[in-house]
């Protein structure tokens, strides 16, 4: 079958190193690849020797964008929970308070999650995932719900990487101040196991082997030298790539540096795990960074550049917490193969691609890097190479048919003098209109079809009660959840207020309804 997408103002081409900007474009699909791409010449028509057709006038034509690092079952019930919220203890983080308080959840509230992510990654025009599991949902090849999980996955069209999490120690504190580890080097072997079980399960499932997999050991500081070793092996041998959260926190550099004397990038570097296999999600607080301060061993951008190491970008939750990479920019004139993830709420790659660019601007001081190209490239191509994968993440002859149209015409976007600028800078999440992936539509009119929004809304705060509900039986101090991150407005009776009474006592009651 072949598909023809004409009329376009702009297709943002790939000449076989880099975008271009073609106007009056149009694009040819067959199948689920892209056979032609030119622009009509004025008086002229296009290719016509086709079955169906898309008329994007008033559109500007993409690639889909590459999520590469994101968790979609678990973070939208945190919404409204972790956000201005953070112990300056433990450097600001919320990994060792905030999220442990929000349960995760199996069955139907963990797959209620899962499908409100991936539709909003898709209206944002995201067509590839990498999706970091959560061991949580149970034994990895047991446990029905990651059949109906990847199954969610398959009917949304989504391109996804379904990578189970898996770890040696678990982490937690007693006290807001101090981080502890508690080890279980066999659950950590067993977790690899299924986790490899799994890989074989998710492996070619979907149309043109739409969901894969790869091996994801959790973090640094929760996997040991032989599980990460063991790991490497299997990755190795069975061609399968490897992602694992690393600097992404001052309490995981300091406590590396205090177990082997090497920041979490040196370390990774001495057992022999950096490499283009790898996909280092976060990567902020290398020895550079004015948090960290360490200035002993290599340095860790030419590591990760020399080695071919793949960094998962993502903005967005840690600027929220006063955190942020030092920076984009600098990554970017290094060499980095940099990459884009969302990370948590919300999963909007275009609002991914604004923060890239826009902070890294203000830490530098410089307008002029990085550029709007540049986070564009990162949200494309640079998560496409971190994957391996040269058929994503540009639009040319070959490529799989993944592609995006956004409305030239919304005032969100217009005028448009520079598509790109436009679609980085200025909420171009509103103006997605249609998604492809693999050819196939699965966004129009902005949404995605068969897919009640607002049902899903509804089940999405009813698992969000439910995982808050016992925040304070997993929390240290055994705050609740409204302890833990009050309303950011008081609630109000309704009664009027007066000139003597509007200065008293409002804040909100130890609970909300």
């Amino acid at each position: 079958m072949h598909l023809l997408i004409h009329g376009a103002e702009w297709v943002v081409a790939w000449d076989g190193t880099q975008h271009r900007l073609l106007p009056d474009g149009f694009v040819v699909v067959e199948d689920d690849r892209i056979v032609a791409i030119g622009r009509t010449p004025a008086g002229s028509s296009p290719p016509t020797r086709v079955d169906s057709e898309i008329d994007a006038t008033g559109c500007v034509v993409i690639p889909g964008l590459v999520s590469l690092h994101s968790h979609l079952a678990s973070q939208p019930l945190a919404k409204g929970f972790l956000e201005d919220t953070g112990n300056r203890k433990l450097g600001g983080s919320g990994l060792y308070e905030y999220l442990p308080a929000a349960r995760a959840l199996v069955g139907e509230g963990a797959l209620a999650a899962l499908r409100f992510a991936a539709v909003e990654l898709l209206q944002s025009g995201c067509t590839t995932v990498v999706d970091l599991v959560s061991s949580n949902l149970g034994r990895l090849d047991q446990a029905p719900v990651h059949d109906e999980y990847i199954q969610i996955l398959e009917e949304l069209g989504i391109r996804a990487y379904v990578c189970p999490l898996f770890r040696s120690a678990a982490w937690y504190t007693t006290n807001g101040h101090e981080v502890v580890y508690r080890w279980d080097e066999q659950a950590g072997r067993e977790g690899l196991r299924d986790a490899l079980r799994l890989v074989e399960r998710a492996a070619g499932r979907g149309a043109s082997r739409r969901i894969q997999s790869f091996l994801a050991p959790a973090q640094i500081d929760t996997c040991s030298e032989a599980l990460l070793r063991e790991t490497h092996r299997a990755a190795r041998d069975l061609g399968l790539r490897m992602t694992i959260h690393g600097a992404q926190s001052q309490v995981e550099v300091r406590e590396m540096i205090r177990r082997h004397g090497l920041t979490s990038v040196q370390w990774l570097d001495r057992v022999g795990l950096l490499g283009p296999d790898l996909i280092l999600a976060h990567a902020i607080f290398l020895g550079h960074h004015s948090d960290i301060r360490w200035k002993e061993g290599p340095d860790e951008l030419a590591l990760l550049r020399e080695s071919g190491t793949a960094i998962a970008h993502c903005p967005w939750p840690y600027v929220r917490r006063g955190i942020t990479m030092e920076t984009f920019g600098r990554y970017v004139r290094n060499g980095l193969t940099v990459g884009l993830g969302t990370d948590s709420c919300p999963h909007d790659m275009m609002e991914e691609m604004r923060w890239a660019a826009v902070v890294s601007k203000a830490l530098d001081k410089d307008t002029a890097i990085p550029t709007a190209a540049d986070a564009f490239h990162a949200a494309t191509v640079g998560g496409a190479r971190a994957l391996g994968r040269d058929d994503l993440g540009r639009l040319a002859p070959g490529c799989k048919a993944d592609l995006v149209l956004v409305r030239t015409d919304r005032m969100a976007m217009a005028p448009v003098r520079d598509p790109i600028k436009s679609l980085v800078y200025y909420n171009a999440n509103r103006c997605v209109d249609t998604v492809l992936v693999d050819g196939r539509v699965v966004v129009r009119n902005g949404r995605v079809p068969d897919v009640d929004e607002a049902d899903l809304c509804r089940r999405v705060r009813a698992a969000q009660v439910e995982s808050l509900a016992d925040a304070a039986t997993r929390d240290w101090a055994g705050r609740d959840e409204w302890t833990l991150s009050p309303l950011s407005l008081p609630l109000w009776d309704g009664e009027p207020t007066t000139a003597s009474s509007a200065g008293g006592d409002r804040r909100p009651p130890s609970r909300a309804c």
